[in-house]
């Protein structure tokens, strides 16, 4: 299942190290090949467009990496950033979704449609398509079917924002796309800080247990930012029909005062769904991981056990203006570092042996470490190793 990184890193390709390349293959594959003077990039259908003849030339940076191993059939990868490419046409960042049939050797690049400009049958279809211009914080996961479903969000920079949360769904193993639902929309903001809300932070995951009560079920989790409340919540939907659609979501955190982010999914052996988070109380230093669990297919959760404690270490803490990335002027900082985002994410994994959740965070020697907690049963949890 797709896993959200700890450290988030741009990057100039999306390169991924596989476990178990074919014989004679290198370990690394490069997935995206953007400047080797062929049309690499394609729109879902094969076709070519002004977008795609652009990235398929263009060296752009892709961040935000996801990846997805299909178990209906091991051979196939599915891969997606925030892919930079589709700049110099729509002026804005785009989904970007990759695809290998031969356990990761060679891919083909793509764009989920509905990016402006996208004159083909399934964009002009797309819900996204005249209602935001940037897309973003990709996460895939499979069913055992094969189907693939690509959670992101979409948002106009800048303007009202409306920040919603889609899924995509892709057939026959991810090679066909299918459609793009809406799953929430947020309400207008002249800014990020102001009015209204905005969706992001998205996490997708299937129940793949063969037995389960909820095999097949698709869950998206997400952070709604309420504009200048200074209280956001943590939102699950679910789709009971392999994604055509998906339920009125439901509200995981309390009404508590802290920000809650980063949100990661993970479904264990009897079919529960567990759900991690950071909550920020005293930003930009103290934190907590936190975590829900439901026995009910997603529809209610228990109360939110507290897994830890800890002090973050978060890029924007070393740049004198809080900014989170720091470059060459004119992006430089007041500290003279250069560095690209990194935050204290958290994620969730549970199997026959319990519920383990990994965060990673500063230690008594204000170094950066990932610690670890396990628990028996998601609400008892161990001392954090590191």
């Amino acid at each position: 299942m797709r896993r959200r990184w700890l450290v988030l890193a741009p990057t100039a390709a999306l390169v991924f190290a596989l476990a178990a390349p074919p014989s004679g293959a290198a370990g690394n594959s490069r997935v995206t090949v953007d400047n080797d003077g062929t049309n690499s990039y394609t729109r879902y259908d094969g076709t070519s467009d002004p977008v795609t003849t652009r990235c398929s030339h263009d060296k752009r940076q892709q961040n935000e990496p996801t990846v997805a191993v299909d178990p209906h059939n091991t051979s196939v990868v599915a891969a997606g950033s925030n892919d930079y490419c589709t700049v110099p046409n729509t002026g804005e960042v785009w989904s970007g979704y990759y695809r290998s049939g031969d356990g990761g050797t060679t891919w083909h690049e793509s764009l989920v449609p509905g990016y402006p400009g996208d004159t083909s049958a399934a964009g002009t279809a797309s819900p996204t398509l005249g209602s935001c211009a940037a897309a973003g914080d990709p996460s895939q996961d499979f069913d055992n079917a094969g189907r693939l479903f690509y959670a992101f969000i979409c948002f106009n920079r800048g303007k009202p924002i409306n920040g919603g949360i889609y899924v995509s769904r892709y057939l026959n193993d991810g090679a066909s796309y299918d459609r793009t639902v809406l799953v929430k929309k947020g309400s207008p903001s002249a800014q990020f800080a102001g009015s209204g809300h905005f969706q992001d932070k998205d996490n997708v995951t299937v129940d793949q247990t063969p037995g389960s009560p909820f095999e097949g079920t698709v869950y998206v989790g997400w952070s709604q930012y309420n504009g200048k409340s200074g209280n956001n919540a943590v939102l699950i939907s679910r789709s009971t029909n392999h994604g055509a659609s998906f339920q009125t979501p439901v509200r995981v955190t309390s009404t508590e005062h802290g920000t809650a982010s980063f949100v990661d999914l993970n479904v264990g052996p009897d079919g529960a769904l567990y759900t991690t988070w950071v909550r920020y109380t005293g930003f930009p230093v103290s934190s907590a991981v936190m975590l829900a669990k439901s026995t009910d297919g997603g529809q209610t959760f228990g109360p939110a056990v507290r897994v830890a404690s800890f002090t973050l270490f978060d890029s924007s803490q070393f740049s004198g203006n809080g900014s989170a990335d720091c470059g060459d002027a004119p992006f430089d900082c007041p500290t003279g570092f250069t560095f690209s985002r990194f935050s204290s994410n958290s994620a969730v994994e549970a199997d026959e042996t319990g519920v383990h959740v990994v965060w990673a965070g500063r230690n008594s020697a204000s170094q950066s470490k990932v610690f670890v907690r396990n628990s028996s049963d998601g609400v008892h949890f161990t001392q954090p190793s590191h």
